[in-house]
């Protein structure tokens, strides 16, 4: 069975209020030509005169070569989606739309990272049914581990007693997830950049104004649609009240991500008309 990476960035977006969680996919038998790929995309800061050898830039999605032109930004950008693209790396992503009510509901887990991150399993659970993966995120909070690497644990200690685990094939995660310093780590950064364009679409989305630059973005996260795999955004109910925009609310398909769980489903739109909705 085929290996992989899942390198994972977690994004909460307070415009739109969306929680999410994005993933890419790097075959092991791929990893050492795209690594050399991407440091190739940042040569002018590598080497930037002959017979010199820089230190390249930490990539951060909302802070993107701070001090840099938009030229140099937005060329560097094109080079990323396309190392995404044209080399069919696959992308997942889920978020869940926040608000006062489920924050209340989820006083452990605010930003409904575990829901994420469940969602994510069950998204992947085809690709696991065939690539062994071995989950990667940058460092986050005691917290955050609790919600990624306590559910991974979970599932491990129920097959262990020969418990039916709820995550289909989970079994092909290979660690606990494993945490990394993303300034030192090629493919943290290239997730992060994708996870930040896929929010500057998520705000058009939303109807919302963008500047002349993050139009600009918003076409580099657009150029990323061939390699997304599942992309779901859902506005969850509680108690019947839908929580977010009722415009974005709807259901995932497929292996996808949670359809219930106690009192929280995704909604089905179109939304009755005199349906609340709690933003």
């Amino acid at each position: 069975m085929p290996n992989a990476f899942l390198f994972m960035d977690e994004c909460y977006n307070e415009v739109t209020k969306l929680s999410s969680l994005t993933g890419v996919v790097v075959p092991l038998s791929d990893y050492q030509l795209l690594r050399a790929a991407f440091y190739g995309i940042l040569e002018w800061a590598v080497r930037p005169e002959p017979n010199t050898l820089g230190q390249p830039p930490a990539l951060h999605g909302s802070d993107f070569l701070r001090g840099e032109s938009d030229d140099r930004k937005l060329s560097t950008l094109d080079s990323l989606v396309d190392l995404v693209v044209e080399n069919n790396l696959r992308v997942w992503r889920v978020g869940y739309y926040v608000t006062p009510t489920l924050t209340a509901a989820f006083q452990a887990d605010p930003k409904l990272l575990g829901l994420c991150w469940f969602s994510m399993q069950s998204m992947l659970a085809p690709l696991l049914s065939e690539t062994q993966l071995i989950p990667i995120m940058d460092r986050v909070p005691d917290s955050q581990v609790r919600a990624f690497s306590g559910s991974i644990r979970s599932l491990d200690v129920m097959r262990a007693w020969g418990i039916d685990a709820s995550v289909e094939n989970s079994a092909n995660f290979v660690g606990e997830v494993f945490y990394s310093a993303s300034e030192y780590a090629v493919f943290p950064q290239l997730v992060d950049v994708v996870s930040y364009l896929r929010h500057i679409c998520d705000l058009d989305d939303d109807g919302k104004k963008l500047t002349g630059f993050k139009k600009l973005l918003l076409e580099r996260g657009r150029r990323l649609q061939p390699a997304i795999t599942e992309e779901h955004l859902i506005a969850l109910k509680y108690d019947g009240v839908v929580q977010g925009p009722a415009d974005r609310a709807r259901r995932g398909s497929g292996a996808g991500p949670i359809t219930a769980a106690a009192s929280f489903q995704p909604s089905d739109p179109p939304l009755p008309p005199d349906e609340q909705v709690d933003s």
